[in-house]
Parts: structure tokens; sequence; C-alpha cells
């Protein structure tokens, strides 16, 4: 994740825990959580990144900034976005040019299904 976008968490009132897995702090409009109340929301970084978010705005706004454990939530992969009905999933993504890709990348992508079907997926 490189960016969060203008209003993307507004009025989540409810929010509780914000994980973010990306050793650089995403760039993020001023008002992506406006009425939030993230001063009493916990955000879990990576641990080599923890006084980086807690120096940058709006990151430092929250309530606490903690290290990530192996106990947090694992992050999903574009996988669990692309499932049919829950059954099919991604096993093989490849480039436009047939370079095999650990998981599918910004852009067109060539994705083998799990049932053996394949679909061109683009990916924003």
């Amino acid at each position: 994740m490189e960016e969060i976008g203008s209003n993307a968490f507004a009025n989540c009132k409810k929010l509780e825990d914000v994980y973010t897995y990306t050793v650089r702090y995403p760039s993020t409009s001023s008002d992506a959580f406006d009425g939030s109340y993230i001063d009493y929301v916990t955000l879990h970084v990576p641990a080599q990144s923890v006084t980086q978010y807690k120096n940058q705005s709006p990151w430092s706004g929250f309530m606490d900034v903690v290290p990530l454990t192996d106990n947090d939530p694992q992050p999903t992969s574009i996988d669990a976005t692309l499932m049919n009905n829950g059954e099919r999933t991604i096993k093989e993504a490849y480039d436009l040019s047939g370079k095999q890709l650990s998981q599918p990348q910004r852009g067109l992508n060539i994705v083998k299904m799990s049932d053996g079907s394949k679909k061109k997926v683009v990916i924003k």
C-alpha cells in the first residue's frame, strides 16, 4: 500500500485497531481519518517502523503505535478479493510477457484459477 485516499476512513467511529504492514508509512490525505477518533485507536506497524510512524501525521495522532506481533492478523492477498463464490482462488499469476509472478501486480495480469480456468485481471 502506498497511499490512503481522501476520506478513506472518515467517520469510522468504531475503529479500535488499525494494522499496516508497510515499512514506510503510506502517504495520506489530511482528511483520511476525519471523524474517526484515532486518538483512541491503536496502530500496529512493523517493529522497525514504530518511530517513523509516531513522528508522521496523521499516524502520530493515533493513541498508540505498537509493533506487529506473530499473533496479529496476517495481511490478506489479492487471492482473497478474486474468489468466486468462495470456491475458486488464484493458483498462478503471470505478467503480459508470460513471466510468472509471486502474486498479481498492479496493472493487467493473467491468472490461472484453482479450477483450471484462466482470465485477465486488472489490479488498480
